[in-house]
């Protein structure tokens, strides 16, 4: 399962960073072709993705969302996932190399950074064990994708292809991330007050 994953994360990485190139070539020579094929590439890269996130969570045991590198690949999952899905109802195609590079820059720090670590395993603490741990994660890295989209698309907007792209989808995004960013903080409190007692004994990330 670690060579596996170790292969994936490889391949993960190419077909982000393919995507990204063939998004912006299909779209710079309106080729129809590239468009399809940097397409099936973020969704190739979308479900290896997830096949690591269930590698790892088979692992160690819970889902995982405990430290750095699994969020790092979390929020870069959530990401991709998240413009797959309003891609299918919104014009924001032009955006699409933006948010893959996004995506794949966040990978190739998993991948330069803490390969080694992506088959470690190492007891957790038991405040790491909570369900409020959990929710508070998730909903934190739903809030970043959500961010992260919304700054692609604002950057295509500087670029005549990015017309279509509507300040409305922008504010879509950003008011949805705030909503869940705020959610995510108040989570996190109650996770601290279950675990050290304190409301306030929060760490910055």
């Amino acid at each position: 399962m670690e060579t596996l994953m170790d292969i994936f994360i490889y391949v993960v990485l190419f077909c982000y960073f393919a995507s990204a190139l063939l998004y912006w070539g299909g779209g710079k020579f309106h080729n129809s072709m590239a468009a399809k094929a940097a397409l099936g590439l973020a969704i190739l890269g979308c479900i290896l993705h997830l096949a690591i996130l269930v590698m790892r969570t088979a692992l160690i045991g819970v889902l995982p969302l405990t430290n750095g590198l699994e969020f790092l690949l979390s929020f870069s999952w959530v990401t991709v996932l998240l413009y797959l899905l309003m891609q299918t109802r919104y014009p924001i195609q032009p955006a699409a190399g933006a948010v893959m590079l996004i995506s794949a820059l966040l990978v190739s720090l998993v991948v330069i950074l803490m390969r080694d670590q992506l088959s470690a395993v190492a007891p957790l603490m038991p405040a790491l064990k909570s369900p409020w741990l959990t929710v508070h994660v998730i909903t934190a890295a739903v809030a970043y994708a959500a961010f992260a989209l919304a700054a692609g698309l604002a950057a295509v907007q500087f670029f005549p292809a990015g017309q279509s792209i509507k300040d409305d989808h922008i504010y879509l995004l950003v008011g949805g991330g705030f909503v869940l960013l705020s959610l995510s903080i108040v989570l996190g409190a109650i996770w601290a007050e279950q675990a050290w007692g304190r409301y306030w004994s929060w760490d910055p990330k």
